[in-house]
Formats: C-alpha cells, structure tokens, sequence
C-alpha cells in the first residue's frame, strides 16, 4: 500500500503544467519585427514561431494572445511540433479564441506521435487534470514514462514524484529519487525540492541534514514560483530549529 504524506508536501504533485514550450533561445532581445512579419507573411514557419512567441511574451510588443494563437496556428498546420504544443495550451486555455479541450489534446498526439518529449509531458497532464478526458493516473504516469524517457526534464520531475506517492499505483522511492535527481541536476526547482524533503524526513533514505540544506538551498533558487521559494527557506528554518533543539535538550 503506498504510504500517504499528506500535508507533508506542500506542493501540489499535479500541477507541474509547464504547458508552454516557448523556446525563445536564439531569439533576440530586441528583436526586428518588421523582418519577422515580413518572413512570417512569407511562409517562414520559425518566423512565425518566433513572432508568436513575442507576441504571447509581451517581448518587444504589447502581449496579444490573438495574434500569438493565429501564428502559432500557421506554423501548427506547417508541421512545427513546438508549435502545436504551444497552440494545445491557447486551446486548453482559451486564450486568444474558444477554449477547445479536444483541440488540444490532438494537437498534443500529433506533436508526441512524432517524438515531441512536451507534448507527452502535456497529455500526461490532460490526464492527471481530467481535462477533456477521464481523469486517470495510471494513464498520466505512462505519458509522463514516455516524455521522461525521451529526456523531458518536467516527467522526470513528474514521474519520480508519481513513484515517491505512489500515484499511479506503484510506489518505488528508489526510481523516484533517481528521476527527481535527473531533474534536479538539470535546475528544476521544484524537484531539488522534493529531494531536500526525502533527505529531511528519511523518506526512501538515510536522513541526512546537510543533503537536506544543499537541495533546499538549491531549490530556494531556482523553483520560480515565489511562494514555493518560501516553503523551501521555511523547511531550512525547520532544520535549524531542530538542530539547535537538539544541542540544548
């Protein structure tokens, strides 16, 4: 029987979305949008990806997430995966148009039937959220065993959290440290949290307290919501309490 951590972990393990693959490397920071137009209105699918991008960022143009879902639609129907990944999320959304579950979930199975690590990660949230399909865990873990295995950093989190709760209906904490800690070498947040828990608490390891510090510190700096940030500095507080606790029993 999986063992239950209730309140013990304070962040939600399905609500990883991350939906939004927006790649802006290699854009430019003061990009050139009358070229972009330009290439974009000429066919130029990375010139749409790019201009749409910009334009759901808000980078260098007032954020319009109409334009951003009509380009995206364009490079989508142009065969660009990261685009239908992006455009799954406008439909799931509603942002710029009619919300479309159904939409969405097949711009995801084109995109991951062609090997897309986001777009599995992104069904695997369809179906942990129940959003559009029955919800299903055990379906969620398979996508997210897929993504993770083609090297999305968001399923090894998701799936080493899966396995640590017992989730999709194996528990193995094992499997589940060694994923969270591809993630976390990788600078994700949230799983270099979740590995300075296991370490503080003994659950899977041996307790170890310096562990516990170095994840945690780590994850006070790079998990990018502002409130997990405070969860991860309250668990160090927790840690020096007790330690001094300790000294002065």
């Amino acid at each position: 029987m999986a063992k239950s951590f209730g309140p013990l972990f304070p962040i939600r393990p399905f609500k990883y979305l991350l939906l939004c693959a927006l790649a802006l490397a290699g854009c430019d920071s003061t990009p050139n949008l009358e070229k972009l137009q330009r290439e974009a209105d000429a066919g130029n699918v990375e010139a749409q990806f790019k201009l749409a991008s910009y334009y759901r960022q808000g980078l260098g143009v007032e954020p319009d997430l109409a334009k951003a879902r009509e380009l995206f639609a364009r490079a989508a129907q142009a065969g660009n995966h990261d685009a239908q990944v992006n455009l799954a999320l406008f439909y799931k959304k509603g942002w710029g148009g009619p919300q479309d579950y159904g939409r969405a979930k097949e711009l995801l199975e084109q995109a991951a039937a062609a090997g897309n690590g986001s777009a599995m990660n992104n069904l695997g949230v369809l179906y942990e959220e129940g959003a559009g399909v029955e919800q299903d865990y055990a379906k969620a873990q398979e996508w997210f065993a897929k993504a993770a295995a083609a090297g999305n950093v968001s399923s090894q989190k998701n799936l080493g959290v899966y396995y640590i709760m017992g989730t999709g209906g194996t528990q193995d904490y094992y499997e589940g440290r060694k994923l969270l800690e591809k993630a976390a070498k990788q600078g994700d947040g949230t799983a270099q949290f979740y590995l300075g828990y296991l370490y503080h608490h003994g659950y899977g390891v041996p307790q170890d307290y310096d562990k516990a510090i170095s994840w945690y510190k780590k994850a006070s700096k790079n998990e990018k919501d502002p409130s997990a940030q405070d969860i991860a500095k309250q668990r160090l507080k927790e840690i020096d309490s007790s330690f001094f606790s300790f000294l002065f029993d």
